[in-house]
């Protein structure tokens, strides 16, 4: 089996080889119907400017190319069940340990910070 990913793994793919063919032959079906389905339905817009408590749904953690982590991005669910997507204010060393937390279904105050012009989810020591 081979497994590849690409970049900041937003791709995935994989391989299973072998010397015998398989059993039942591989086809591929018509799914414009069901993507068509996909397409036309709406999503509700995103909150741009969030206040109020954040339920995460969703996170990363981005280093710089030394190795250091250099700051957290979190997309979530607002009180008002509207998402939206914030950015984690934090120092290297609390990142580091959110990175061996689980903080999906956490919840944490978020605001819109005007000077940053994003959504921030402000944590210290």
């Amino acid at each position: 089996m081979v497994i590849a990913n690409g970049g900041y793994n937003t791709k995935q793919s994989f391989g299973i080889y072998g010397t015998d063919p398989p059993f039942i032959q591989w086809g591929e079906e018509n799914q414009a119907e069901i993507q068509q389905s996909i397409l036309s339905k709406q999503l509700p817009k995103p909150i741009e400017q969030a206040n109020g408590e954040l339920t995460i749904e969703g996170y990363t953690i981005i280093y710089d190319r030394t190795g250091v982590p250099k700051q957290g991005i979190v997309i979530g669910t607002l009180e008002s069940n509207r998402r939206t997507i914030a950015f984690i204010n934090a120092e290297p060393d609390i990142l580091i340990k959110l990175e061996k937390q689980e903080l999906v279904g956490q919840k944490f105050p978020v605001h819109f910070d005007i000077n940053l012009d994003r959504n921030v989810i402000n944590l210290k020591n």
